[in-house]
């Protein structure tokens, strides 16, 4: 999803922030060029998610439009659930390599889209 969204020029939300210490992950935020929006705690109800986020949706439709007029507009922001809203890295690189191996197959998928050789630490 992480690469699909970049592709389409949609924005990824998520509520897992876990996605930022898996190799595979981050590899297809960077291949997908993919925006991602994620929260600081994920054990909050929906409702307090959807108003933290509605709150800072002018901060973030912003920070989009700017990154979007660059040829790399990838970027990790995060939506505090007090109402703030920051960005904790532009241009993500991954930088683990531990993780699901079924997440191993879709990084290799994606790579063969992009052209790319698929690095995985069994090779």
């Amino acid at each position: 999803m992480f690469y699909v969204c970049g592709k389409r020029k949609a924005i990824m939300v998520t509520v897992d922030g876990l996605f930022q210490k898996s190799f595979p992950h981050m590899a297809a935020v960077l291949l997908g060029d993919t925006i991602v929006i994620t929260f600081t705690h994920n054990s909050y109800n929906a409702p307090r998610r959807a108003a933290a986020f509605l709150s800072v949706l002018g901060d973030i439709e912003k920070a989009i439009r700017k990154h979007r007029r660059k040829k790399r507009s990838s970027f990790i922001g995060i939506v505090g659930l007090s109402g703030t809203f920051r960005i904790v890295e532009e241009k993500p690189l991954p930088h683990r390599k531990l993780c699901d191996p079924r997440d191993w197959e879709s990084y290799k998928r994606v790579c063969e889209e992009e052209g790319v050789f698929a690095y995985t630490p069994q090779d």
